[in-house]
C-alpha cells in the first residue's frame, strides 16, 4: 500500500486482514482512504457500505450503496444492500423497489427471499408465492422458507397446500435441527411451533411455550411467540406476549401487516397496550436521488 496508495485491490485485501483481526476502525480508515484516492472503485464503496450496515448505520450505508450502484448499474449486490437498508428502516415501498431491481438484475437468493416477505406482509399472496418458489430453488431444505409458504398458501385459501408444506417445513427443521446452543434457538423453537400450529395444534402450544422459557425478553421470540398464540386462538397470551414486545420495539410495522393479527389489531385491549408508548412513523431517506434514472418507482 506504501508502494500503491491507489491500488483498490491492496486496500480490499488489507482492509479484510484488519476486520479478522478484530479492528473494524481501523479496517474502515483504509476503506475510506481508497475511496478518497481511487473514488471510482466499486468495491471499496461496497466494502465500506457493509460495514455500515454490519453496525445498523443504515443511512450512511445507503449513501455508499447508491454511489456503488451508479458506478456498477449492472451488480445486483447493492441493490440488495440498499433494500435491506430501507427494509430496516421501515421504508417498505423502497426497499421493495430496490429489491425489485436487485432481482431484475439476477434473480438471486436475497432478492427472491425479501421480496417474499415484503409481499407477505403487503398481502400480496400470490406473488409472495412466486418468490418462495424461486426461493427454494436456491436451499430446497431451509425450513422458514417451507413455512413462508404454508404461511401464503394458507392466506390463498389453499389448506391442503398450507399442510403439505407445513409438513415439509417441520421435516426440514428435524433433518437439520438447530444447535441448542445456537443463539437463535428459541427463535427457531418458536417458528417450528408455527408449522405446527395446522398440524399438531397441542405440541405449537408445547413448543411455543418451551421457546418462551427460553428467551422470554427476546424482541423475536416474543413476535412468533405471539403471532402462534394468536393463530392457535389464544388472544389472552397473544395480547400478553405482544405487550411485552411493544416496549421492546413500539415501531414495528410488521404488527399492523402481519395477516394474523388482522383481528387482534382491533381488538380494544390491543388499543390500550398501545397507549403510552413512544411511537413514532418511520423516517424513510427517500429513493436516493442518484438512482432515480437506473430504477422505476412502482408506487
Amino acid at each position: 500500500l506504501d508502494l500503491d496508495p491507489g491500488a483498490p485491490e491492496v486496500r480490499e485485501v488489507l482492509a479484510q486482514a484488519y476486520l479478522e483481526a478484530g479492528q473494524p476502525s481501523t479496517a474502515l480508515e483504509v476503506i475510506s482512504g481508497g475511496i478518497e484516492t481511487a473514488p471510482g472503485s466499486t468495491d471499496l464503496l461496497e466494502m465500506r457500505g457493509k460495514h455500515h450496515f454490519r453496525h445498523a448505520e443504515f443511512r450512511a450505508a445507503i449513501r455508499d450503496y447508491a454511489a456503488a450502484a451508479v458506478r456498477a448499474p449492472g451488480s445486483s449486490t447493492a441493490f440488495t444492500y440498499l433494500g435491506a437498508c430501507l427494509h430496516a428502516l421501515g421504508c417498505w415501498d423502497d426497499a421493495t423497489v430496490m429489491f425489485e431491481q436487485s432481482f431484475a438484475i439476477d434473480r438471486n437468493f436475497f432478492a427472491c427471499s425479501n421480496l417474499a416477505t415484503l409481499y407477505y406482509f403487503d398481502h400480496q399472496f400470490e406473488a409472495a408465492r412466486q418468490m418462495y418458489d424461486w426461493t427454494l430453488e436456491f436451499n430446497p431444505g431451509d425450513h422458514e422458507c417451507l413455512g413462508g409458504l404454508g404461511a401464503t398458501y394458507l392466506w390463498l385459501g389453499d389448506h391442503a397446500k398450507a399442510r403439505e408444506y407445513y409438513a415439509a417445513a417441520v421435516d426440514a427443521w428435524n433433518a437439520a435441527p438447530p444447535s441448542v446452543t445456537d443463539e437463535y434457538y428459541p427463535y427457531y423453537l418458536a417458528k417450528l411451533a408455527g408449522y405446527q400450529v395446522m398440524l399438531d395444534p397441542e405440541r405449537a402450544g408445547e413448543l411455543n411455550q418451551e421457546a418462551l422459557d427460553l428467551s422470554p425478553d427476546d424482541s423475536s421470540v416474543l413476535y412468533a411467540v405471539a403471532e402462534n398464540w394468536e393463530a392457535l386462538g389464544e388472544r389472552e397470551k397473544a395480547l400478553r406476549e405482544l405487550g411485552t414486545y411493544l416496549k421492546l420495539s413500539p415501531n414495528d410495522p410488521t404488527i399492523g401487516a402481519e395477516p394474523y393479527f388482522q383481528d387482534l389489531v382491533k381488538d380494544r385491549r390491543y388499543e390500550l397496550l398501545m397507549r403510552g408508548l413512544d411511537t413514532e412513523p418511520a423516517d424513510c431517506p427517500g429513493m436516493p436521488s442518484a438512482l432515480a434514472g437506473l430504477v422505476e418507482t412502482r408506487r
